[in-house]
């Protein structure tokens, strides 16, 4: 036990003490690293702020673009639709006004021609997709 009377601090140790202006020094040598951690924490919140600024309009850009992809492959479907639609219409067209002047053997031909034209052709295009999408698959 320590005796109440005597001093808290030894002679010895109290030589061993830094001077008051190593401890002024040292005080504001920690102030000023604690405003320099600061101002590293204001700078990596603004990084972190401007990244995720920059990922938001990353993100608004690639919807749309992929909007515009969306609209443009549905315009372009619509023009094939009806590009078709015209021509069903016109060889109908043909058919009728054949059939109308009394050229039943020139609507029967055209009618042939159309019967093994669109089935090969038809063919020949999705027989040319699937080969296309099964060379853009890496094999396993």
């Amino acid at each position: 036990m320590s005796n109440p009377g005597a001093p808290l601090v030894s002679a010895e140790e109290h030589t061993n003490r830094p001077a008051p202006q190593q401890l002024d020094r040292f005080l504001d040598l920690q102030t000023q690293e604690l405003n320099l951690r600061a101002r590293e924490m204001d700078i990596r919140l603004q990084e972190l702020t401007n990244a995720h600024a920059y990922s938001e309009q990353a993100l608004h850009a690639q919807l749309r673009d992929r909007e515009a992809d969306r609209r443009h492959q549905r315009g372009e479907q619509n023009s094939w639709y009806l590009f078709i639609g015209m021509l069903f219409f016109a060889l109908m067209a043909a058919m009728g006004i054949a059939l109308f002047t009394g050229h039943e053997d020139f609507a029967r031909e055209l009618l042939k021609a159309v019967l093994y034209v669109v089935p090969a052709g038809a063919g020949g295009y999705f027989a040319g997709r699937h080969k296309e999408k099964s060379q853009e698959k890496p094999p396993p």
